[in-house]
C-alpha cells in the first residue's frame, strides 16, 4: 500500500486515511498525515475526512458491477478516469 502511495502522491500532500495499520508512519514521508477512527464512529477528525474517497470507490464498484462486470489491468487507468469524470459531474 505505502509503495502505492510514495509512487502516486505529491511529497508536500497532507494525507487523509482511516486507522488502519497499513498506513503508519506516513507521516514521517509527507507533509502530514491525519486520521479518522471509524472504529470508534469517528467519520471527521478536525479537518481529516475518507468520505470523498470512499463514495467515489463506492462508485467505482457500482459501475463494475452493474456496466462493466469486469475490469483489466491494462485498462485500469481509463475506467478511473471514467469515474473520476462522473464523480466530478455529479458534485
Amino acid at each position: 500500500m505505502k509503495e502505492n502511495i510514495r509512487k502516486n502522491v505529491d511529497k508536500s500532500a497532507k494525507i487523509m486515511t482511516d486507522k488502519w495499520q497499513a498506513y503508519n508512519g506516513l507521516e514521517n514521508e509527507f507533509a502530514g498525515h491525519e486520521i479518522v477512527d471509524h472504529e470508534h464512529g469517528e467519520n471527521v477528525n478536525g479537518n481529516a475526512y475518507t468520505n470523498t474517497a470512499e463514495s467515489w470507490i463506492s462508485l467505482q464498484k457500482h459501475g463494475i458491477m452493474s456496466s462493466f462486470h469486469h475490469v483489466s489491468e491494462e485498462h485500469l487507468d481509463r475506467y478511473a478516469n471514467e469515474f473520476a469524470f462522473s464523480r466530478i459531474i455529479a458534485m
